[in-house]
């Protein structure tokens, strides 16, 4: 803080000297100040947009297909998922907590078994 109050006592010294010349050179100077920092926010803007553009293109999701089940579309594919899952869910039990735990492994191995696959497109 201690710039910002000499820079007014230096204006409060030019206004009392030379008039009202000080208050338009500080004017030109505060509206230099908000040109920067528009320029400076416009490019943050930019950043933000092209890095999350880029996040959004970066991965696309596994699509699956049932070998045994040609017709089967997302829904059967959600069921399956979450069916499996369940089937290998057992409760997990540490020193000061409890909760449920997933067996992936086993999950993923139900899931091939009842036909699913990553496909090729």
């Amino acid at each position: 803080m201690q710039p910002r109050r000499n820079q007014e006592r230096a204006v409060s010294a030019r206004l009392a000297a030379n008039g009202g010349q000080a208050l338009v050179e500080l004017r030109k100077k505060g509206a230099e100040m908000i040109r920067v920092r528009g320029r400076t926010i416009m490019v943050w803007w930019l950043i933000l947009f092209t890095l999350l553009s880029l996040m959004g293109c970066s991965t696309t999701p596994t699509r699956y297909s049932n070998r045994m089940h040609p017709e089967y579309r997302q829904a059967d594919f959600d069921r399956d998922q979450y069916e499996c899952r369940r089937e290998n869910t057992h409760p997990k039990v540490r020193s000061y907590s409890a909760g449920m735990e997933v067996d992936e492994e086993m999950a993923e191995a139900c899931f091939r078994a009842r036909g699913w696959s990553p496909s090729k497109d």
